[in-house]
């Protein structure tokens, strides 16, 4: 029987109010601006503990009308956590639910009273894991101004980002290290968890998702366990759990994975993961804050300044440098220290080496070391880079033949090294001279020094050194060629004789590539590439486009002198263009990790070399990977150039039809952007016709079905652009059983994209959210930045329609921010585009603004498309 057990208003606006307006459950915002300044939008629920209806969930008949509809008996939710509860009543009882309730409630106090006491201290434990071990040692002398500035950021509740920056050995990372092992800071700000990771130690960005929400499950076991049963959307289970618990989390050495292949986008992140990670970090709504350390700028983060503070460590003042040195046992005058900390500008790495390579003997009159160090011709200006190279070179004269071998042998890999490898490999370089305990005991006397951190990754110990230090000794390594060959060698058996299936293996591969192509054994690094990573197959399907561009970099930066001797790729005697090939793979490799301008510099220097010897082939590719690039950065007229110049030089020689298709495929594109709907079908029908299955094949199986599947997905664009939504759908249908054949990630993720937008249009926004995130997911996995923006803008459009404008804003404004910065004009056109859209009335002149700016930008890169389309809205 149904009973009249309805909240009232007052009630629902108490059970509202009492947890600051957030779901009880995944403690999402359930309340927010609406279009109209007058009003407000609310998506949470008051739902009913005990249900009252007599078969609804939860039923108690003890129950009174009064006590049913009371705010006792009330939980506020979001829609989706309502849903969810109600359908599942045996795995949400009416006692969890009040734990819920009550947890909810006493999270919104707490928030309460941080912001009206900020100087209170909580008295909790703070859960932490540091994943990998700072350079923190007994030694550090206290920055006590940086302190200071750090712990009164740490304070501001605003302040969602610390980025601390600087030049290599800075002491960035021993300046965390010891400002966050006092748990002051942390404790004022009512942080619950505090995470370390270091990106010197494990470069993969995945890992670090992986472990960081580990830890959140291992240390907040109160959390509800629907947050971790989304394993394949690791960074939504995060973003849930930091809307919930304040965590302090430690990026360290962000520059490994950060762009400087150009000026032009130096400081960027290759990991479009963790651009979107950190953004949404600094939209956190409890008290969590994330602490960067990298010798870049963060560009990244420029638009949410507002929520970012930046410190750039400088030189140790001289006070600073005197007590670093005296903790060091440099003695002498302090006049002596002061000339000391001058000459080496105050870097604190370069005092540890130099304090580190100083005779025992002149302990007490340092100064005549340092002359010798840097005796020069007194017009002669030594840089600090040329001074710590110096000041290696003169501590490495100081080492036993166990340490430097040890040294030498953790500087092969960019990220951490195993003991058991180490030691296999000291042993190795040293001919087996070394002993193993010999080299152990070397080990131990450089770790107990800081020059190697020893660390626990995955359970297993590893072990690295500061960057300066690796980049000096792997350049010991590959200035002497047969040390070079002997570990590239060592580093190429590593992984063994199977396939190439982790980063990890993948690590080894890379490494001896660029160690053999840098000490002179160029063919076994090129050998290497094509047997071991199939020519670059491999990277791709290990979605490492980062691996791709430092193998391809090696091979095209130490080649021979004399390209006459390069073995053939073809089998067609022409030996001259083999680097043609890596040049034209450098460019790919860049372009899909979205750095335009590093790209077209590596098509260009494979122009020029073909300008000196051409073969026909490898020119076809050339021009038309050019033109590919200039379709992604939106320039349409050099886009159709360099098409025209590579069909030109196909139409001199038979190429193959694969390579017909994709030149047929990349026209129809600049068609497109052109509005030439019907010469793009032209060309698209082209390849439609020569890839159609047998008339009696079950399963419609061809030759070349990523072609026709590239050419199917033409078509639907077309047939969209144009209005027609009927055809579009029946083609995005037909076009699934080539998608399925093919085995190239980026086609199953446009064929996503496509289906998504076919759903956007027909108005099914359900279907049209999860085919998106999907998407998403490939586009991020496969590191595609161009499909990974063209999909966020559309999914800002789609957030707008679902009336979440606030997210679809957050959204369309990182695609701004990205297409400005990396040079996709087409995309940043269409981004300002949709911004104006989803503005709208509410304000007419920013839209117009924006409008206005997108023309100028079409009218500049030739993008008529969106010329006829702004005209039309301008009229």
């Amino acid at each position: 029987m149904k009973r009249d057990g309805d909240f009232t208003n007052k009630t629902k606006r108490i059970l509202s109010e009492r947890v600051n307006g957030l779901c009880s459950n995944c403690f999402r915002p359930t309340t927010g601006p609406h279009d109209s300044p007058s009003k407000s939008t609310i998506s949470g629920q008051a739902a009913h503990i005990h249900s009252a209806s007599q078969n609804g969930p939860r039923f108690d008949k003890k129950l009174s009308l009064d006590e049913v509809r009371s705010p006792e008996n009330g939980i506020w939710l979001c829609g989706s956590c309502h849903t969810i509860i109600d359908r599942n009543e045996s795995s949400h009882t009416a006692e969890e639910l009040r734990i819920l309730k009550a947890q909810a409630e006493t999270k919104a106090a707490q928030a309460q009273l941080l912001r009206g006491n900020p100087n209170k201290v909580s008295t909790r434990t703070i859960k932490e894991r540091w994943v990998h071990e700072t350079t923190d040692d007994s030694r550090y002398v206290r920055r006590e101004g940086h302190l200071s500035t750090l712990n009164s950021w740490m304070a501001d509740i605003d302040t969602k980002i610390i980025a601390i920056t600087g030049i290599g050995g800075q002491g960035k990372t021993s300046l965390v290290g010891n400002w966050l092992k006092y748990k002051d800071c942390l404790q004022k700000r009512e942080i619950e968890g505090l995470f370390y990771w270091s990106f010197y130690n494990e470069i993969d960005v995945n890992v670090f998702f992986q472990e960081l929400l580990a830890f959140c499950k291992d240390s907040f076991i109160t959390l509800p366990p629907t947050l971790f049963e989304n394993q394949s959307d690791v960074q939504e289970s995060i973003r849930q759990v930091l809307s919930i618990v304040p965590i302090c989390v430690i990026l360290d050495g962000l520059e490994v994975i950060q762009s400087d292949k150009s000026e032009y986008d130096k400081g960027q992140f290759l990991s479009a993961d963790l651009r979107h990670f950190l953004l949404d970090f600094s939209l956190s709504p409890t008290n969590s804050i994330a602490v960067l350390t990298s010798r870049f700028d963060i560009v990244d983060l420029r638009p949410r300044d507002e929520v970012v503070k930046y410190l750039r460590l400088t030189k140790l003042n001289e006070f600073e440098a005197c007590s670093l040195l005296k903790s060091l046992y440099v003695g002498g005058a302090r006049v002596d220290l002061q000339r000391i900390s001058t000459a080496l500008e105050g870097h604190p790495l370069a005092l540890k080496v130099f304090a580190a390579g100083l005779p025992n003997a002149q302990q007490m009159s340092p100064i005549s070391h340092l002359n010798r160090i840097l005796s020069v011709e007194s017009q002669i200006q030594i840089s600090l880079d040329d001074k710590i190279v110096r000041l290696l070179s003169y501590y490495e004269k100081t080492l036993t033949n166990e340490q430097v071998s040890i040294l030498s042998s953790v500087s092969t890999l960019s990220s951490t090294i195993d003991e058991k490898t180490l030691i296999s490999l000291s042993e190795t370089m040293s001919n087996n001279v070394l002993s193993s305990k010999e080299l152990q005991v070397a080990l131990s006397s450089l770790i107990n020094t800081g020059l190697i951190i020893q660390d626990i990754v995955k359970r297993k110990v590893k072990y690295s050194c500061h960057p300066i230090i690796r980049d000096y000794f792997r350049h010991k390594i590959t200035s002497d060629s047969s040390r070079g060959n002997l570990v590239g060698s060592f580093l190429a058996n590593k992984p063994g004789r199977g396939d190439v299936v982790s980063s990890e293996m993948l690590e080894y591969i890379v490494s001896a590539i660029e160690i053999l192509a840098s000490s002179g054994s160029w063919f076994e690094a090129s050998d290497l590439y094509d047997s071991k990573l199939k020519g670059g197959m491999t990277i791709r399907k290990l979605s490492s486009p980062e691996a791709g561009w430092r193998c391809c970099r090696a091979l095209t930066k130490s080649a021979p002198n004399n390209p006459a001797l390069y073995s053939s790729i073809w089998n067609d005697h022409d030996k001259f263009n083999t680097l043609v090939v890596y040049h034209n793979s450098s460019g790919q490799f860049s372009k899909d990790m979205g750095d335009i301008a590093n790209a077209i510099s590596c098509y260009k220097e494979a122009i020029d070399i073909l300008s000196k010897k051409s073969q026909k082939r490898n020119e076809v590719t050339t021009l038309m990977g050019l033109a590919q690039v200039y379709i992604e950065c939106g320039n349409i007229s050099k886009s159709t150039h360099y098409l025209s110049l590579s069909m030109n030089a196909a139409n001199e020689r038979v190429i193959s039809e694969e390579l017909k298709f994709e030149l047929y495929t990349t026209r129809a594109k600049i068609h497109l952007l052109c509005g030439e709907y019907r010469k793009a079908e032209h060309r698209l029908a082209y390849v439609m016709n020569r890839t159609k299955p047998h008339p009696r094949s079950k399963h419609k199986t061809v030759s070349n079905p990523d072609a026709r599947a590239l050419a199917f997905m033409g078509l639907v664009e077309s047939a969209l652009l144009q209005g027609d939504i009927v055809t579009a759908e029946g083609l995005q249908k037909s076009s699934i059983p080539y998608v399925r054949q093919s085995e190239r990630l980026d086609i199953m993720l446009m064929s996503m994209y496509w289906q998504g937008y076919v759903s956007f249009q027909s108005g099914d926004f359900e279907l049209a959210e999860s085919t998106l995130l999907l998407a998403e997911r490939l586009a991020r996995k496969a590191n595609m930045e161009y499909w990974l923006i063209q999909t966020n803008i559309l999914q800002s459009e789609l957030y707008y329609c679902q009336n979440e404008k606030p997210k679809a804003l957050l959204t369309i404004d990182n695609c701004i921010n990205v297409t400005s910065s990396r040079q996709f004009d087409s995309l940043y056109v269409d981004a300002l585009i949709t911004k104006a859209r989803i503005i709208g009335q509410s304000d007419a002149n920013e839209a117009s603004q924006l409008l206005t700016k997108a023309e100028q930008m079409a009218i500049t890169i030739q993008y008529q498309r969106a010329i006829s389309m702004l005209s039309i809205t301008g009229e």
